[in-house]
This record gives structure tokens, sequence and C-alpha cells, in this order.
């Protein structure tokens, strides 16, 4: 049986137990430990001095490189697409930085900006499908979306092929020439709004349907890449349509039409649970101005090739991703000569690819070598 004198003797010994490490502690052991401590605190304060240096020098490296990028940039992307047209779509929070950055690359490379098509998130709002349908006119595409017919009208007022492109037959993707598609890649017509002038065939050309200069439907109109004045009036009646039910903002005059364009991405992945949804609408625009022009490129900062962005769905969607170009990076140097030479690459080559820090196919595509023909 424990006692009494046992709890004396236990709690005396606990509290010698401890003077002696107090002496202990405040004696030699303290010197050990705080040398041990001084040691490696001058070990960590070298290598952060270490850090420190290298992360300068790659600070000042950068800089020297993207000053290197800007001074050559001219040079790069100079004449790359002289005569070309190109049209920009920017999407709901696409960076605007981006965007005339974008337009002032393109005309360092001699390429005709017709103007700037803003989609606003009305455009993917469930509750507006039914307006939005009704903004895009009379037109007929067989077993389609409203996104899908919406997509097509927008299309036919912004681009259209040029008789320039790299393929006679196919354009990007292999979508045939003859009228811009939809989803499905069915023709798509439209009947002009009464009152709306209407194309006649040019006498002497053939009255074959084709793509329309300004990217209107496709009339008979010869394939000459000069704007005739009917079409983009009925070009400029559907941006009047658009806008006016709030999916669109318009700078300049996107109605004159062009032969490439360039869609600009939404910075960062897309928030609510109707990301898939959204991104989904995005990339069926995308694949329908791709059809109906000469190549489409979109471009946007890293950010947006996170989960839920833009470029990610487009990377990760096959059959978008075989005919639209994506760059990321675009807001740098870098990634601005990336989305010329992608116009490039699709223009003349048909091609697409997934360029920039991300992409799979590096920062830069190959640009087509010069052909030149041999007299004799």
């Amino acid at each position: 049986m424990i006692d009494f004198r046992y709890h004396v003797v236990s709690i005396i010994a606990v509290f010698l137990a401890l003077s002696v490490g107090l002496v202990l502690g405040s004696s030699f052991l303290a010197d050990i430990v705080s040398k041990d401590l001084d040691g490696q605190i001058r070990n960590l304060s070298r290598t952060a001095d270490g850090l420190r240096h290298d992360l300068s020098s790659a600070r000042t490296e950068n800089d020297q490189l993207n000053s290197f990028i800007n001074e050559s940039k001219p040079q790069l992307v100079k004449d790359l697409l002289k005569g070309r047209s190109v049209v920009l779509v920017t999407l709901p929070g696409a960076d605007s930085d981006i965007t005339d950055a974008t337009t002032q690359t393109l005309q360092q490379s001699g390429a005709t900006v017709t103007g700037t098509v803003a989609v606003k998130s009305a455009w993917t709002d469930p509750a507006k499908e039914s307006t939005l349908l009704t903004a895009s006119g009379e037109y007929s595409v067989s077993g389609q979306t409203s996104y899908d017919r919406a997509a097509a009208a927008l299309a036919q007022a912004l681009v259209h092929k040029s008789s320039t492109a790299g393929s006679s037959s196919t354009g990007t993707g292999g979508t045939p020439n003859p009228t811009a598609t939809g989803e499905a890649g069915a023709p798509v017509t439209e009947t002009p709004p009464t009152g709306s002038p209407t194309t006649t065939p040019a006498t002497g050309h053939t009255t074959t349907p084709t793509a329309p200069a300004s990217g209107a439907p496709g009339t008979g109109a010869p394939t000459t890449g000069a704007p005739n004045t009917s079409a983009t009036e009925q070009a400029a009646a559907v941006l009047t349509r658009f806008k006016s039910a709030g999916f669109v903002d318009v700078k300049g005059n996107p109605e004159k039409g062009a032969t490439l364009a360039v869609v600009i991405a939404p910075s960062g992945p897309l928030q609510g649970n109707d990301a898939g949804r959204t991104n989904q609408i995005y990339l069926g625009l995308s694949r329908t101005l791709d059809a109906a022009d000469d190549g489409t490129v979109m471009a946007g900062d890293t950010t947006a090739t996170q989960d839920g962005g833009t470029l990610a769905a487009l990377r990760r969607d096959d059959r978008t991703a075989k005919v639209v170009s994506s760059v990321d990076g675009a807001d740098t140097n870098q990634g601005q000569v990336s989305v010329d030479w992608a116009l490039v690459v699709e223009s003349k080559e048909g091609k697409s690819g997934q360029y920039g820090l991300t992409g799979a196919d590096g920062w830069l595509p190959k640009l087509p070598e010069e052909k030149t023909e041999k007299t004799s």
C-alpha cells in the first residue's frame, strides 16, 4: 500500500529533476544549443541570400529577354499578314489589354483590322435564349440549337473565305467553302429582313453560291474579296439586331468582313454552375467562325488554361482543337508573335496548333516556307 511518504518523496524527486535541468540548461548545455542554432541561422541566411541573387538575376534576364522581343517584334511579324483582314471577337471577361495589344500587333503585321465585336454575358444566359434566336434573324440550321444559329448569323456577318486561302476546296479543318456552316456542317441560309437590300449575281460571273465578301449569306457574288454594298448592309443589319438586343458591342466596322478571326478568351476559370455549358457555347462560336473564314485563333493569358478556363476547354475538346488554334501567354510580346504566326499557318496551310507557354506545340508554330515559281 502506497502511503503519504511515498507521495512526498515523488514530489520532491520531480522538483529536484526540474531544478537540475534548469541549472544545466542555463549553463554549458545552453551554450551548445545556442551555438547550434546560430549555425543554422547563418546557413539559412546564406541560402536566402543566394536565392535572392538568383531571383534578381532571373528578373534581369527576363526583362532583357522581354526588351529584346519587344524590339524585335515588328520585324518578326512584318508583312506576314499583309493584304489580310482580321476581326477580333472578345468574350466576356477578356482582358482589354490583350485586345489592344493584339490589334496593334496585327496592324504591325500589315493586316487590316475591320473591328472588334465584344460578346456580352447575355449571349449565354438561358433566360435570354429565345431573344437571342430572334436577334439571329431567319437563319435555318437544320437540327441545331439557338446558339448554333446565333453563331452562324454572327459568323456570316463578320467573316468570309478569301480567294487566296491555303486550300481552294476546304478551309481549316476541311470545312467546305461554299457557305458558312452550323455545328453539324449544315448549310446556313438567311432570308433578309423585310426592307433589307438583296444581292443580285454580278454579270459575267458564275452564279454558284460562294462565301460573300462581307461574310453575309452566299448570294452568287464573285469571290474577289471586294466587299459589295448590299452584303455589307445586310451584315450591318445583323450586328445592329444583336447590339440592340444587348448581346454584343461593336467597335470599328466589322460589317466590312474579314478573312481571319481572333477570339480573345476570358481571363481565369469561368465561375458559376454553368461554366462548362458556357465554355461549350464559346467553343461552338469559335468553330463556326473558323468554318466561315480562312482561320481562327483563340488567344488569352495563362490563367485561361486553368481548370474551367476557356483555353483549357478548347485544348481538351478534340473537335475544336482540330480546327481552332490557341495561344496562351498572349499578354506577353512572344505570345503576340505567336498569335500572328498561328494566323499565317491557319490561312496558308489550314493547320491548327496549340501554342504558348503551356501549349503542346511550343511557343511558335513553324511558318510555311515561301514557294517561289521557277521560270524557264
